[in-house]
Parts: structure tokens; sequence; C-alpha cells
């Protein structure tokens, strides 16, 4: 349920933003799906669209000190 819902916030900001489809349909700008696990701390790409991304599913995020 939730990559559904990342996915589709993903959809939701290229279909309601002519500007940001357009860039990303030039290639100029990404738009990822992320969700992140806190008990883990990493990140997992669900979706992407326009740039590749450059994130696998064992980054781990910077913890604060």
């Amino acid at each position: 349920m939730i990559d559904t819902h990342i996915q589709h916030t993903v959809d939701l900001l290229l279909d309601r933003s002519c500007v940001l489809a357009e860039q990303v349909a030039q290639n100029h700008v990404g738009v990822v799906g992320l969700a992140y696990g806190l008990a883990e701390g990493k990140v997992r790409l669900v979706t992407s669209r326009g740039i590749p991304a450059a994130i696998d599913g064992d980054t781990r995020m910077p913890t604060a000190n």
C-alpha cells in the first residue's frame, strides 16, 4: 500500500504541474519516489521519472549525532 501511494503521488506531481512534467520530459530534472525505513535507516527506490535515479535499496541515510 505504501508503494502504491508513493507511485500515485509521483504521478500526481507530473499530472498537476505542466512545468515539472515538461522539465522531466526534457531530462532536465527527475522526480523520484522513495520509501524510508526509520528502524533500518535505509531508503528504497519505489519509482522514478526522468533522469535515472542513482539510489539502490541498500543506501543508508546519514544519522544525526
